[in-house]
């Protein structure tokens, strides 16, 4: 996967998203903020005595909606004997759910490791803030349909697969010093769906988007 790391430094900048409706987990998580300082300065304009105002924000309640069109990455695809590398994409619509540092939410997704297979899974998805600029997620989920493409345009399908997604989200800044980040994310995975062997494809991938 070394080569996979590489590519999605790469293309992770390419890979667009978009969040709405506060869709940025560590927003609206408690806080303390500065008003106003002051200082005291002596008769040679030193500053001898600094205080600051600060008022205390709770946290709140919220809900957003993402959209990936799409995250792109490198995928490692494991089918019988046979292992390649592809390049990944993952186009997805999510919803989030929470208060102050922590939430829940659930993904649905179209994912495509290009030349090997795509997928339709259906992620649910826990949220944690760890600071005002770094959030993690992970979650566990089902693939009710998977494609293997085979030689000469064939293909075969599978019913059951089931992904395993971790992430982490890194908040660049604010937009035009509101209430909407620029915000980089990079999520790893893998996804197993059952033919008459098992399917596996283990990817890295980044996108970068404003969250509202």
């Amino acid at each position: 996967m070394r080569a996979a790391a590489a590519v999605v430094v790469v293309v992770a900048l390419a890979g667009c998203s978009v969040g709405a409706g506060s869709a940025y987990v560590g927003q609206w998580r408690a806080r303390d903020v500065v008003e106003f300082a002051a200082c005291l300065e002596d008769d040679h304009g030193r500053c001898v005595d600094e205080k600051q105002v600060t008022t205390h924000q709770p946290a709140r309640r919220f809900w957003g909606v993402t959209a990936s069109y799409p995250a792109l990455g490198a995928a490692s695809v494991t089918s019988g004997d046979e292992v390649t590398t592809r390049l990944r994409g993952e186009a997805s619509v999510g919803f989030v759910r929470g208060e102050g540092r922590v939430a829940w939410g659930v993904r649905a997704s179209f994912m495509l490791d290009l030349g090997a297979g795509l997928s339709v899974p259906v992620t649910g998805l826990g949220h944690l803030s760890l600071s005002e600029r770094i959030a993690v997620h992970a979650g566990l989920g089902y693939a009710p349909y998977t494609r293997r493409f085979l030689p000469d345009e064939a293909f075969e399908v599978s019913y059951l697969g089931a992904r395993g997604l971790a992430g982490v989200q890194y908040a660049l800044g604010r937009h035009h010093g509101g209430n909407s980040y620029w915000v980089l994310t990079f999520e790893a995975d893998t996804l197993v769906a059952r033919f008459d062997h098992l399917y596996r494809s283990s990817a890295l991938t980044g996108h970068l988007g404003l969250y509202f």
